[in-house]
């Protein structure tokens, strides 16, 4: 280990670690098991920390996902609506409303779906848009809304939108495949030949099991990685309030990076991923500008790692917190984000970060703890592979809707992997950063990720 951190440059990470054995510290955790399905479950507790956003402080729109498409070709809409009900059918999730009960809150699943559809004649995909942004109601439902409007002679703009406590991220690929799937079965006059799924109330349950099992260690890493730190500065920012996770006008500055290539070849050499050069190179940066020897990075957990989640809808992700320490170049850079990174994964099935196990000194009703430290959120993924296929005969073109109006974090940095670039989306809130400082700030993060990658042994105090 020592001398892997006294290593100058990522040619000699690489040589070291090809000879080094690996152990990277697990805890057994059960399997996925499918149980009945019940008239009311608990929730896991990415949808508790949804609730108490939503609930008990009163902010009426928590993050809904959307997607909007333009449909061109002779659509069945009937076939289209018997398809969304029919998805609704199979997840619970989305059959699913919230309310207090003697045991504690609950998800009641309804056993029947009521799908919400709209059709419009000739709107907009804006109009459709802001139609799909109008609140839910967590305890009456539904929480899936759908809008098809008819713009010409074998056109229609459709889209969809769902509360997020019932839907996040990962749940896309399998909502949209379903969707598409039903449609086919159903214009073709069958039914779907669906596969076998996991419920969010299986996942639910495995993660009490979890909790169960492994809360007591999970809790002593957490207390153990984050004893001492504190909330991050925001870098070029005279903000000095407090995150509360409402959502607040955002500004957007947006680069495309032709370094793709270069940054997979510094990824190969480390024996790491371009998610963890870009994770190291933007910590980096966030320390020299504050001039901290550490600080804290937020990224969201989708938990589809776990054997069978891939394939459910509902809420399941929720943030990790990673701790960037000061490292004298990059090799060791990356090899402690690296750490970081897999122990927090390891380690984060239960979001115990949260609550009164890491930080004993805060009231055990407040589910949002730790809140302060996501202050600086990156997230990085590759582009959406996700496609709609209603058949040969209707073409499918996803409707770009622009960049959100709104984030919930002062300061974000999303990465977006494409065949052939990378995107960077820089998001800030109107009230931490104008579009100035916000360009100034890409322009750093931007130029230090591009040393960082042409020159692998670059120190870190050349950044």
């Amino acid at each position: 280990m020592l001398a892997l951190l006294k290593a100058r440059t990522v040619r000699r990470v690489a040589e070291l670690l090809a000879a080094a054995p690996r152990a990277i510290p697990t805890l057994e955790l059960p399997a996925l098991a499918r149980r009945d399905v019940q008239a009311a479950h608990p929730l896991t507790s990415s949808q508790r920390m949804a609730w108490e956003l939503t609930h008990r402080r009163r902010q009426s729109l928590f993050e809904v996902p959307r997607r909007v498409v333009e449909l061109v070709g002779p659509l069945d809409a009937l076939a289209l609506h018997r398809a969304a009900e029919l998805v609704m059918i199979r997840h619970t999730a989305l059959r699913a409303t919230f309310v207090p009960s003697a045991h504690g809150l609950v998800q009641a699943i309804e056993t029947s779906p009521r799908v919400e559809w709209h059709e419009h004649e000739a709107i907009t995909p804006r109009e459709l848009a802001a139609l799909l942004e109008q609140p839910f109601d967590l305890e009456a439902g539904p929480l899936i809304r759908f809008v098809l409007s008819r713009t010409g002679a074998d056109h229609h703009v459709f889209g969809f939108s769902v509360h997020h406590i019932v839907f996040d991220g990962g749940s896309m690929p399998a909502f949209v495949g379903d969707l598409a799937l039903a449609y086919r079965a159903v214009s073709a006059g069958t039914v779907p030949a669906w596969s076998p799924a996991y419920e969010l109330a299986d996942f639910a349950a495995w993660e009490q099991q979890v909790s169960h099992q492994h809360g007591a260690t999970m809790a002593a890493y957490w207390r153990d990685q984050l004893a001492g730190a504190h909330p991050p500065a925001l870098p070029l920012s005279d903000w000095t309030g407090e995150l509360d996770f409402a959502p607040e006008p955002a500004i957007t500055h947006r680069l495309e990076l032709t370094c793709l290539d270069r940054l997979g070849r510094t990824a190969a050499a480390t024996g790491s991923t371009p998610f963890l050069v870009a994770l190291t190179s933007f910590g980096m940066t966030l320390r020299a500008l504050l001039g901290s020897d550490e600080v804290c990075v937020a990224s969201p957990y989708m938990r589809r790692d776990v054997e069978g989640a891939a394939g459910i809808v509902g809420y399941l992700a929720h943030p990790l917190v990673f701790r960037l320490g000061h490292t004298e170049d990059l090799a060791s850079a990356i090899m402690q984000t690296t750490e970081h990174v897999l122990g927090a994964y390891r380690h984060g099935h239960v979001p115990l970060m949260f609550g009164p196990d890491v930080f004993p000194g805060l009231p055990s009703s407040d589910a949002l703890a730790g809140e302060q430290l996501y202050r600086i959120f990156f997230n990085y993924q590759r582009a959406s592979s996700i496609t709609f296929e209603l058949g040969d005969a209707v073409s499918v073109k996803p409707v770009d809707l622009g960049p959100e109006s709104e984030s919930r974090f002062p300061l974000m940095l999303f990465v977006v992997e494409t065949p052939r670039a990378l995107i960077y989306n820089l998001v800030a809130q109107t009230r931490c950063y104008t579009p100035e400082r916000l360009a100034a700030l890409a322009t750093h993060f931007t130029a230090d990720l591009e040393r960082t990658i042409s020159r692998g042994g670059v120190d870190v105090a050349n950044l």
